[in-house]
């Protein structure tokens, strides 16, 4: 049995370091899907005491390619998103939520990327980034505020085989 590149991006994303804000540490949260399911998580975690930011969303679907017998390719598009609030002007936000939250985040996630067993190719790795002030789904604008950045990668994937007992 293979490993599936989702299931090789939960451990990578699993091994992103905690971010720090306020003197608080936190460990960023992980999941994938369609902007529904986005929506739908954002309901459950809503309700429930868990802290939901900062976030690490993988857009669905992703389309991978099979490079070679070794390898496979995917374009990731991940959302990097942490709350705000709607009164803070852009320019406080970019210091506040941006540069303090959401930069170092995506640092951890390149060490994570240098890091992982699954994934091929060294340090200089390009991709794509979209800042969004008061970002968010429109079916939680009115109680989800989001600064984010959209993080836009292509990643090479090892195929891994895995005995189950």
């Amino acid at each position: 049995m293979e490993y599936s590149e989702l299931e090789m991006l939960e451990s990578l994303f699993d091994s992103v370091g905690v971010v720090t804000v306020n003197g608080n540490d936190f460990k960023p949260t992980f999941d994938y899907g369609t902007v529904e399911d986005l929506n739908k998580f954002l309901r459950i975690k809503k309700t429930g005491s868990t802290n939901t930011y900062p976030l690490i969303w993988v857009t669905t679907p992703f389309k991978t390619s099979y490079h070679n017998v070794n390898e496979t390719k995917s374009s990731v598009t991940l959302i990097l998103a942490t709350n705000s609030d709607s009164v803070s002007l852009n320019k406080d936000r970019a210091k506040t939520t941006i540069k303090s939250v959401l930069l170092p985040l995506i640092s951890n996630i390149k060490e994570a990327i240098i890091r992982s067993p699954y994934i091929i190719g060294g340090r200089d790795r390009d991709y794509d980034l979209t800042y969004h002030f008061n970002y968010a789904v429109e079916e939680t604008r009115a109680t989800t505020i989001w600064d984010a950045i959209e993080l836009t990668l292509e990643l090479k994937f090892k195929i891994c085989n895995y005995n189950k007992n």
